[in-house]
């Protein structure tokens, strides 16, 4: 498994973002920093995205169409 912290932070700035963890490039955990730090051919190979909680800076970068349940 391999397991890469995209952001880890409570602020965004250009060297630091939100929470977001991805797992093996197909699954993120939070959704906080994937469009500030995946590239557009990174961003589709997502499979699933797991949300921990709703706060903004854990669903920042989920499409508003995408509903939370």
């Amino acid at each position: 498994m391999r397991v890469k912290i995209l952001g880890a932070h409570q602020a965004e700035s250009r060297d630091h973002h939100f929470t977001s963890i991805l797992i093996d490039d197909r699954m993120a955990i939070d959704a906080g920093g994937l469009t500030s730090t995946l590239t557009f051919e990174e961003q589709p190979r997502l499979e699933a995205v797991l949300i921990t909680h709703r706060h903004f800076d854990h669903v920042k970068d989920l499409p508003h169409w995408c509903s939370i349940s």
